[in-house]
């Protein structure tokens, strides 16, 4: 039986980009994967966040690249799925540039919709590992519930 075969092409988007400096780690729950809270440089956002530090190590006062996308592969470029990023296929991809990655969906969004001012909490899980923003509606965009995106980081 033949698989069916979806290609959707889709332009690549921030939708979400700040420099976080990471405050406090919380390691209560799991050894390698602690929650990290941050703050933002540029949107003043509050960013609680997993991280597998025995893959990605981050200690307190690192200064993180973190962006949020759409999607990772070149702009305009035709996706089979959401997993098919294999370089031979694709070429040169925006994760290229960052350290660690992680594929999500947005789980849950309290605030303001439609473009009106306030602030906004989005919940995102990264597999497992969960996110937390919380800033004025105005530095996120395309973050509502049941959308895919993905996870950069990279250090400064």
């Amino acid at each position: 039986m033949a698989q069916s075969h979806v290609e959707i092409k889709v332009e690549r988007e921030i939708l979400f980009e700040d420099t976080l400096t990471v405050n406090s780690i919380e390691y209560t729950k799991f050894e390698r994967t602690p929650r990290l809270f941050a703050k933002g440089e540029f949107t003043d956002g509050l960013v609680d966040f997993d991280v597998n530090v025995e893959a990605y190590p981050i200690d307190i006062q690192d200064r993180l690249n973190v962006a949020i996308y759409n999607n990772v592969s070149p702009s305009g470029s035709v996706l089979s799925d959401f997993y098919d990023h294999d370089p031979r296929i694709l070429g040169t991809s925006i994760m290229d540039e960052y350290e660690y990655v992680c594929h999500g969906k947005v789980y849950k969004r309290v605030g303001p919709k439609d473009g009106k001012e306030g602030q906004i909490t989005i919940w995102i899980s990264f597999g497992g590992l969960l996110m937390k923003i919380r800033c004025s509606n105005s530095h996120v965009k395309g973050l509502d519930c049941d959308n895919y995106c993905y996870l950069l980081i990279r250090k400064e």
